[in-house]
């Protein structure tokens, strides 16, 4: 027995000790002895991060005390990369560095050193980005840069982010300014960005960004894409990768015996007669089980580049596809992007530079967030109730009127936005002398998003509200429209004899176009002049006139055939309510 129980404690220890999770704390002090506020720490190859606070002092969660790597980042310090090697306290000193403060910074309508540049600003280059492999751009900024949250507004795939410089500052728009090659982007359109495309984020947090006047108000974000160089070789790249996702953790819910004990305790604490005979039921049916699956993920990138005396190009493609934890693909996404970056010096006065991105994406994706939502009702739903029925219909979560079948929904969930976009700049640089350059360029951004979104006869179950249809027949309901007079009818209304109008409410379609269209043109003089190598003076002036438009067409259309989504379409309305309108 001794021997036996001396196997087992040390299963147990190596066990724990296999993958120990943990906290560890830490100072951060610069080569002067004084502690740096705001420093970066993240656990490298991850997006989780924290930044010091006021004396320096930092407090983060690792997966792994054996195995994990802390990085150490702040402006003017050399990056540093520690191992944990178990421990709990790491305090580190970090290193001035030359190389990085000599490193260029995009700000405003020109660019800046780091030793030189006195706002708050901060960069994540491109190599960076791709190490990540994450699906959109504002992912990679989540623990990377401080100031700045990232928040997920949904968890379904292409779903959009919220971000958020130095927290809020109006109680209406918080977004930030979003420029891609000096391109206005909204946040919902970083959704069109290949990461790989990337060559640099540049986040201007306070007066840097006051060029751009009232949009910055929320601090500005410039993003950058890959440029070729004068007299390089082409240069060919192409990269993939292919994943499964699974949920990180489940909720610990009742089984059926748990949950029939329960019910019982509660209808017998009140009096009432037990629902349960007999509370030896068994596991019964775990719909987080039944729910989440296994989800592909998968991304595929090529780019050429380089460049002869005169002019440079880069052109890229990529695919990104990534299917749901919950739903498969009927919360799929779907990305194509194509590239194309050229310069062109047309004289030693003159250089054209344009840049042009063309995105195609299909999402789909479920009911979420909140009541009704799919998650919602798979944590809610009975365990001792069956997936299916003996009869092989799913089955309905009776005893209570907001709870429907998860399953089933997902099921007769049927939508889609598919949406095309392209964006491109058009600039002429000329520069008059050492000293002065002048730009001018026009920017241009058009998008049209195709939504079509069906809603089949269904039944959950009585007095369900998600219902579409009167009976587990698939009835349709009816709707009143009005009454017609008819001297032999059976119904009164205002003292007359009337027929009532009623129109049947089949399968239903909503569908919708929204169109998009900005243009941007900007002119602008730049003056750089260094004295005696140690002082410079920098200026801009100039002028920027931005237009945006946009047009929406939706319809519905009633009675669907065959209550199929193969006939989902407006022009297939038989009924007399479908209607269209146009803004």
């Amino acid at each position: 027995m001794r021997y036996l129980f001396f196997l087992a404690s040390f299963m147990m220890i190596w066990g724990n000790t296999f993958c120990q999770e943990g906290t560890i704390i830490g100072q951060v002090k610069g080569s002067d002895g004084f502690t740096i506020p705001g420093a970066s720490v993240i656990v490298k190859g991850t997006t989780n991060g924290v930044a010091t606070d006021i004396d320096g002092n930092y407090l983060i969660k690792v997966s792994d005390l054996k195995t994990a790597i802390l990085k150490f980042s702040y402006l003017g310090y050399a990056t540093q990369e520690i191992a944990v090697a178990g421990r709990k306290k790491i305090d580190i000193v970090l290193k001035e560095a030359s190389k990085e403060i000599d490193e260029v910074v995009v700000v405003g309508y020109g660019t800046s050193t780091k030793k030189t540049l006195t706002g708050a600003t901060s960069q994540v280059g491109g190599e960076e980005v791709e190490k990540l492999n994450v699906a959109r751009v504002d992912q990679a900024l989540q623990g990377q840069v401080s100031g700045v949250a990232i928040n997920t507004n949904s968890g379904s795939p292409g779903g959009a982010s919220s971000i958020r410089i130095r927290g809020l500052s109006t109680f209406g728009d918080n977004d930030p300014l979003i420029l891609v090659d000096g391109v206005v982007y909204d946040s919902e359109g970083l959704n069109a960005l290949n990461p790989n495309d990337i060559a640099s984020v540049n986040v201007l947090k306070d007066a840097t960004a006051g060029i751009y006047g009232v949009r910055a108000a929320n601090g500005v974000i410039i993003i950058e894409t890959k440029k070729g160089a004068l007299n390089s070789a082409p240069k060919v790249e192409f990269s993939s990768y292919l994943g499964v996702q699974n949920t990180a953790r489940r909720l610990d819910l009742l089984n059926a015996t748990e949950y029939a004990v329960i019910k019982n305790e509660i209808f017998g604490s009140a009096g009432d007669a037990i629902p349960f005979g007999n509370t030896s039921i068994g596991e019964g049916t775990d719909w987080q089980d039944e729910v989440f699956q296994s989800a592909l993920i998968q991304n595929y990138n090529f780019s050429v580049l380089g460049g002869n005396k005169n002019s440079t190009y880069s052109a890229g493609a990529s695919y990104f596809t990534q299917d749901g934890i919950v739903g498969g693909d009927k919360s799929n996404f779907e990305r194509i992007n194509a590239r194309l970056n050229l310069g062109n010096q047309l004289n030693d006065k003159v250089k054209l530079n344009s840049v042009i991105l063309y995105t195609n994406e299909k999402r789909r994706a479920l009911p979420e967030n909140g009541i009704g939502s799919v998650l919602y009702n798979t944590i809610n739903a009975f365990p001792n109730e069956p997936v299916k029925t003996a009869d092989g219909n799913y089955s309905y979560l009776e005893e209570v009127s907001d709870i429907i079948n998860p399953l089933a929904q997902i099921e007769n969930s049927q939508n889609q936005a598919i949406v095309n976009k392209i964006v491109g700049k058009e600039e002429l640089v000329f520069e008059i002398n050492d000293n002065f350059t002048f730009t001018n360029r026009i920017n241009y951004n058009y998008a049209s998003v195709d939504f079509k979104s069906f809603s089949p006869l269904v039944w959950y179950g009585q007095g369900k509200a998600q219902n579409t249809a009167i009976n587990a027949n698939l009835d349709p309901s009816r709707l009143l429209l009005g009454f017609i007079e008819n001297p032999n009818g059976d119904g009164n209304h205002d003292e007359g004899k009337y027929d009532s109008l009623l129109l049947d409410r089949g399968a239903s379609v909503f569908e919708s176009r929204s169109t998009y269209v900005d243009l941007n043109g900007e002119s602008y003089l730049n003056y750089n002049r260094i004295f005696n190598e140690d002082h410079s003076v920098k200026g801009t002036i100039g002028v920027s006139v931005f237009q945006r438009r946009g047009s929406q067409l939706n319809g519905s259309a009633f009675n669907i055939p065959g209550n199929s989504v193969d006939f989902a379409d407006i022009s297939a309305n038989l009924a007399p309510g479908g209607f269209l309108n146009n803004t």
